[in-house]
């Protein structure tokens, strides 16, 4: 599926490599397990934000998320159908 080969293959990767990744957030537990724990440095997120590369990155994922939506969208009205059939032929 493109939509995991972008986030696995692409994203995930660049993350890496840039240092992105808050690697003392896997150590430091939080008290309040509600509170959400950064994963991302922010300074070089901020950074990487001005970067081209970054961004087409971001906008590639962000139109196969939308994509990925749709489809789900699509899969879920599928199911609610096959749903009333089988209930019809249930009687």
């Amino acid at each position: 599926m493109e939509y995991e080969d972008i986030i696995h293959n692409k994203i995930r990767p660049y993350l890496s490599d840039v240092g992105m990744h808050n690697i003392k957030s896997l150590y430091e537990r939080q008290p309040d397990e509600t509170v959400l724990q950064v994963l991302l440095q922010p300074k070089i997120l901020e950074e990487q934000l001005g970067n081209v590369k970054f961004q087409q990155l971001l906008f590639e994922q962000r139109l196969k998320t939308g994509s990925f939506n749709r489809f789900l969208n699509e899969l879920k009205m599928d199911n609610q159908e096959l749903i009333k059939i089988l209930s019809l032929n249930d009687n």
